[in-house]
C-alpha cells in the first residue's frame, strides 16, 4: 500500500492488501486530508482479472460505482474500505497529485461534490494534454 496512515484502517484488510502482491494507492478523504471520524477508506489499484478475483476472495463485494471518474472501471467494498479498480493506475496517481496541488489554489467550490468533480475533470484534462508532465 502506498501512502497510507494506518490508523483506523481495519487491520485484517490492510494486512491482506499489503501481502497481496498488488499495489494499492490511498485516495479519497484520507489522502486529501478532509476526513472525519466516520470517513471510510478509499484505495485504488490497476484493474486486472486477478485483482478483482483477489478482492472477492477477501470478502469484498462489487458495488455499482458511485464514482464519476472515467478511470474507474469497478468498485469493491468491505466494511469501511472501498477499492476502485482503474484503467491505468499510473494516470490516476498523476491526476490525483495534480488535484492535490491545485485544490488549495482554486476558486471552484470544492467543498461541494460538484466543485470537486469539476476540479477532478480539469486535472484529468490537463494530464491528457501533457501539460502536467
Amino acid at each position: 500500500i502506498v501512502s497510507c496512515d494506518k490508523t483506523n484502517v481495519p487491520i485484517c484488510v490492510l494486512t491482506d492488501l499489503n501481502n497481496s502482491g498488488f499495489t494499492f494507492y490511498l485516495t479519497g478523504s484520507h489522502y486529501f486530508g478532509n476526513y472525519h471520524s466516520g470517513s471510510d477508506w478509499d484505495f485504488f489499484a490497476q484493474d486486472t482479472p486477478e485483482t478483482g478475483s483477489f478482492l472477492v476472495r477477501l470478502g469484498f463485494t462489487e458495488i455499482s460505482s458511485c464514482y464519476l471518474d472515467v478511470m474507474t472501471t469497478r468498485v469493491y467494498r468491505k466494511e469501511s474500505v472501498d477499492i476502485q479498480l482503474v484503467v491505468c493506475s499510473k494516470t490516476k496517481v498523476q491526476v490525483q497529485k495534480l488535484y492535490y496541488l491545485l485544490r488549495g489554489n482554486t476558486t471552484l467550490p470544492i467543498h461541494t461534490k460538484q466543485g470537486q468533480r469539476s476540479l477532478w475533470d480539469f486535472c484529468y484534462k490537463i494530464y491528457q494534454t501533457g501539460l502536467a508532465n
